[in-house]
């Protein structure tokens, strides 16, 4: 199974949400809270796509999430992953490890 890297991606979403990223050491590192990420894309062994994030969290546990990236060639698969990833996780990412939050895009409860 070959694994496509989309750290670069991942830190151009990052910056277009005014987070200091940088690709180290073969991941992101988020600076401004010292986490760490992985984003790449893979291909399962019946030949489909597959997109995956992990992501540090506070006291170093990890977060996962996968899903399926739509697409014929690696080209179009890579765009629909990075699509689902905006539509659907990227913003609770941003808030529930990073700190941004986003009140256009995810509801926020302060927790007692």
């Amino acid at each position: 199974m070959s694994v496509t890297p989309l750290h670069q991606e991942l830190v151009d979403l990052l910056a277009g949400h005014d987070v200091r990223a940088e690709v180290r050491d073969d991941a992101v590192r988020v600076v401004e809270v010292d986490r760490w990420a992985n984003l790449w894309m893979s291909r399962s062994p019946t030949g489909r796509f597959v997109v995956e994030l992990r992501a540090t969290a506070p006291e170093g546990v990890v977060v996962s999430d996968r899903w399926a990236a739509l697409g014929d060639d690696p080209k179009s698969a890579t765009r629909d992953g990075l699509e689902s990833f905006c539509r659907c996780g990227f913003h609770v990412v941003l808030a529930a490890l990073w700190g941004v939050l986003e009140t256009d895009q995810v509801d926020h409860a302060q927790g007692a």
